[in-house]
């Protein structure tokens, strides 16, 4: 994978589904550059569960374990913003996932934090102003998964890795502040400090990519789904007191896509599919985004909605009511009237019942709203604002570190002059941000004297640059004198971020 290794969620899991790995593309956005990068997020399970599920049963899944596996690059990136040090290093790394169960009352349910310690050991080159060498595979300890528990409300539970959008705020921002995440996978490297990273992931793909693996959005996409339990019967009916389970699904031929505001909008008529005979029905059928917001008909007529243009229609069974009849389908049977809802029936005492209903409700049809062409319009000169004087300014308070991008490393051990110019190469490491700022070349010992002019860069994540230099009317004298001189080059960024490397500088022969 990019970027070095995949981050993998295994959490063992027990569905009634097939065993095997669940792997979903995701693209994930990281907290020092904003720009978002694929990695793919899997999750493993293990089956023991009936082959179907009616409205009310349970599903338990048994505590298991998660790993983490950190990004190969991340030893090298952090010892280049002065993150990580030589020797061992221990970063403490928290995971955060959401879990969907689709047709349950829980829905969705968050597993994390899960902490664990990752620890890496990085090599220098002491005799060469501490290069970075290499570093050690982040080892970890090993995580736990709580047991989870979902109630099915009907139809089947397709169990996943949540789209996004259902994490609460996050203690990931600097110091363990509070920071909206937008996706359902969420990984934190702390550092000392305070400074940390953290990347932000959701099923889907990177869009608009600039670099070799990066670019600035995404595009949503499917996740696969861990297990699946079928619930063919996906209503529960009061039958005199007692509680039945049938299949009952509305459906409807030939709906207009598109409605227009202020005028009436026409469902045309629905059909009723039951596994249950019946003499008669009666259905309430709900319509977001429209005035009457429920209707209640036979099956085989059709009714009127006025839309609000709120949003689009979306049609539903209806939710149960909280007086009888409580159910949105009605049937007159030969053993007697049963009051159906796409819910889960509790009796918490005879005689009374209480309603976890199915949130997950399939919309049999739904319109969108037909937009009109916009008018012509003329733009108005806009006035130019006096400005107004500037506020005094106040003091602040000295900033947390925070993660900065790096200046780079300097590739080079030695430069040589050729016709007053210099040949310097340049790396910018994976995973960063990009690497741009100055180019100093001084004299190594003091007094400080420069050798060569200023010179700008700006090099790609991974990728590596060459910058010619010119040498200074100092430079050319000292190369001439001495033949050979130590030198200290410095990358230096806006940020204040440097890298700094001693070389040797000598004049090519007949130059």
């Amino acid at each position: 994978m990019k970027l070095g290794a995949s981050i993998t969620l295994l959490l063992v899991l027990l569905f009634a589904a097939p065993a095997g790995a669940a792997t979903s593309p995701n693209a994930c956005r990281y907290s020092f550059d904003t720009l978002y990068r694929d990695m793919p997020v899997a999750i493993d399970t293990t089956v023991t569960a009936p082959g179907e599920v009616i409205p009310g049963d349970t599903l338990q899944s048994a505590a298991g374990t998660a790993g983490v596996e950190l990004p190969g690059y991340l030893a090298s990136f952090g010892y280049a913003v002065r993150l990580l040090h030589a020797g061992r290093n221990d970063i403490p790394v928290k995971v955060w996932i959401a879990l969907r169960a689709t047709n349950t009352k829980e829905r969705v349910q968050v597993v994390g934090p899960i902490t664990v310690t990752a620890t890496t050991t990085i090599t220098v080159d002491p005799a060469d102003d501490d290069r970075f060498l290499s570093a050690t595979p982040f080892t970890y300890t090993t995580p736990v998964v709580p047991e989870l528990t979902w109630t099915a409300v009907g139809g089947d539970v397709v169990i996943a890795q949540d789209a996004g959008g259902s994490l609460p705020q996050l203690p990931v921002g600097t110091n363990g502040a509070l920071r909206t995440v937008t996706g359902s996978a969420v990984i934190e490297a702390a550092f000392a400090g305070g400074a940390s990273i953290y990347m932000d992931c959701r099923p889907g793909h990177t869009t608009g990519i600039e670099f070799d693996f990066a670019g600035p959005t995404y595009a949503p996409g499917p996740s696969t789904p861990i297990g699946t339990v079928k619930g063919p019967k996906n209503l529960m009916c009061i039958d005199a007191g007692a509680l039945k389970a049938v299949r009952g699904v509305l459906r409807t031929a030939g709906a207009p896509a598109e409605y227009t505001v202020g005028s009436p909008y026409t469902l045309p008529p629905v059909t009723l599919d039951t596994d249950q005979g019946y003499a008669s029905a009666a259905v309430t059928i709900a319509a977001a985004n429209t005035v009457e917001k429920t209707q209640t008909v036979a099956p085989g007529t059709a009714t009127t909605w006025t839309p609000t243009g709120d949003g689009p229609l979306r049609f539903t069974l209806a939710l149960p009511r909280s007086t009888a009849p409580y159910g949105s389908v009605q049937l007159a049977t030969a053993g007697g009237a049963l009051d159906c809802a796409p819910a889960a029936i509790r009796t918490p005492q005879p005689g009374q019942y209480a309603f976890d209903p199915n949130l997950d409700t399939p919309v049999f049809a739904s319109a969108v709203r037909r937009e009109e062409p916009a008018p012509e319009v003329t733009p108005t000169p806009t006035p130019i604002a006096t400005a107004a004087p500037a506020p005094a300014p106040t003091a602040t308070p000295t900033p947390t570190p925070v993660l900065k991008a790096p200046a780079g490393t300097i590739a080079s051990t030695k430069l040589t002059s050729r016709g007053g110019r210099l040949q310097l190469r340049l790396r910018c490491p994976s995973g960063s941000s990009s690497c741009r700022g100055r180019i100093t070349v001084v004299t190594a010992a003091k007094p400080r004297r420069s050798l060569a002019a200023r010179a700008s860069y700006a090099i790609a994540p991974g990728k590596q640059r060459t910058v010619t230099l010119k040498l200074s009317a100092a430079g050319r004298s000292a190369v001439k004198r001495h033949r050979s001189v130590k030198a200290r080059v410095t990358l230096t960024t806006s940020a204040g971020v440097t890298a700094t490397r001693t070389v040797a500088l000598s004049q090519r022969r007949g130059s």
